[in-house]
């Protein structure tokens, strides 16, 4: 009997002690953590940090403003198009602009030939560079490499 209670002694203490170990390497995680975390929230909360926010959303700003003043008639926007294409090594076929009704008065319709990443990266840009216009058709014919696209463009009233 003696032996049972001295080998369950021995067992609960084992426990006991891997209980404590586990509590005391939680507690030792959880204190790195939380130090962690609070250097993270000292460093947004620094003024630093604040600058280079701020200075990101001036200069995103500042392009916004640019882009409103070089878009102020419907030309201005097909030259920014136009200047898109270009950057990306598109041929710019011709551009029309369709008058035969009144609400299709800002419509213009370009055709231009390149290959399929460049045009598709010269549309995705154009799409996200705040200009006032929608892209109201997309036909694409060719191969890869010698792409046609023949494009609606409909600007918005300025």
């Amino acid at each position: 009997m003696r032996k049972v209670i001295i080998s369950l002694f021995f067992i609960i203490s084992l426990f006991l002690f891997g209980y404590i170990t586990y509590v005391l390497g939680e507690y030792i995680y959880l204190k790195i953590k939380l130090g962690q975390i609070e250097k993270e929230i000292n460093e947004y909360a620094s003024l630093p940090y604040l600058n280079r926010q701020l200075d990101f959303i001036k200069s995103e700003y500042e392009r916004i403003q640019e882009i409103k003043e070089n878009t102020k008639t419907p030309a201005l926007v097909v030259s920014e198009i136009i200047k898109i294409f270009k950057k990306r090594n598109i041929k710019i076929i011709s551009i029309s602009q369709s008058s035969s009704e009144e609400s299709q008065k800002g419509t213009f319709i370009i055709q231009a030939e390149g290959n399929f990443r460049d045009i598709l990266l010269a549309i995705s840009e154009a799409e996200n560079s705040f200009l006032p216009m929608n892209i109201s058709y997309i036909y694409i014919n060719g191969s890869s490499e010698n792409l046609k696209v023949k494009m609606s463009i409909l600007i918005w009233n300025i």
